[in-house]
């Protein structure tokens, strides 16, 4: 490994460091010295190996233990994530009007001279409306509101009769989010995270490196498919704010 491309994976390794330590800063305050800093450690130990491979003349000992050790810093992640904790803020459950958001469509009523929408709670903190309009489809607009709100009751009589709580579906949920411009932002955003730190070039070198030798020790493709996996879950996380996760 030359002086060039190690200079490179020591960067990403600390971009993923960052990226690691702001999710772990806000887990529950109870995973502190739990799932937080058995993450962290692994990190660190990953972080120690590639080091120490990158210095050894020999390295097949230390590239089995930084395979292992990666492995256990994987799962962990993903132990993690499934447990919900990277819907955490300042080690506390966001508030429920974040993370069980209610979803209501109605049809909007349109004239020559007016358009009628629906009326969502004022918030004189955050200084506006709460809710988010999802999409259109079918003729029908689909509104989350947080859970914890609820509607006024006084909607424009134009379209009060069309308001309904939603019940999705899989097949529901996955049409608005193709067709809601808030999703596609997100997605957007996960690429634009991922290729700050990874060319298509990188991505699809390492691709067919791992594809060619799929069991072999590849702590670069590792490495990356760790941090890619933290970007993912950090957009899963914001869909759910919106009811689709």
């Amino acid at each position: 490994m030359g002086i060039h491309s190690e200079a490179k994976l020591d960067q990403k390794f600390i971009a993923f460091a960052k990226l690691m330590n702001i999710y772990l800063n806000h887990f529950p305050k109870h995973e502190k010295y739990g799932l937080a800093l058995e993450i962290r450690r692994a990190a660190y130990e990953v972080y120690g190996y590639i080091v120490e491979a990158q210095k050894r003349y020999i390295k097949k000992t230390t590239l089995t233990n930084l395979d292992i050790r990666h492995e256990q810093l994987r799962m962990f992640i993903r132990l993690a994530y499934e447990l919900g904790y990277f819907e955490y803020k300042s080690g506390e459950k966001q508030l429920r009007s974040l993370i069980m958001p209610t979803i209501y469509s109605y049809q909007k009523y349109i004239d020559n001279f007016t358009t009628r929408y629906i009326k969502l709670p004022e918030s004189l903190e955050l200084h506006g409306q709460i809710g988010t309009e999802l999409a259109v489809l079918n003729g029908l607009t689909y509104v989350c509101l947080p859970d914890g709100y609820t509607l006024p009751v006084d909607q424009p009589v134009e379209i009060a009769s069309s308001i309904v709580a939603v019940k999705l579906t899989p097949e529901l949920s996955a049409a608005i989010a193709a067709a809601s411009p808030h999703v596609a932002l997100i997605r957007t955003r996960v690429k634009d995270k991922i290729a700050e730190k990874y060319t298509l070039t990188d991505e699809v070198g390492m691709l067919r490196g791992k594809a060619q030798a799929p069991s072999a020790t590849n702590s670069t493709f590792d490495k990356y498919n760790t941090f890619v996996e933290l970007v993912r879950a950090w957009g899963e996380a914001e869909k759910a704010k919106l009811g689709l996760g």
